[in-house]
């Protein structure tokens, strides 16, 4: 899949991870839009090496953990 990565050398750079395991209590997002404000962009600097970006998320659940009953 793809994520916005925070890398120190290039700042925000489009990347490709693995789709994340869940737990038995999350839902997993099949992210169709996600946004990256000027919140994220200014606190680039303070991120960890490879913190995920944007957290303004649109999409559909694409598998739900065997304790999710409902959304």
């Amino acid at each position: 899949m793809k994520a916005i990565l925070y890398s120190p050398s290039k700042g925000a750079c489009l990347s490709e991870i693995p789709v994340p395991a869940i737990s038995p209590e999350e839902a997993l997002i099949s992210v169709a839009a996600c946004g990256v404000c000027g919140t994220d962009l200014m606190k680039l600097s303070q991120r960890p090496p490879k913190a995920i970006l944007g957290h303004e998320v649109a999409g559909t659940i694409a598998q739900l953990g065997r304790k999710v009953l409902g959304f």
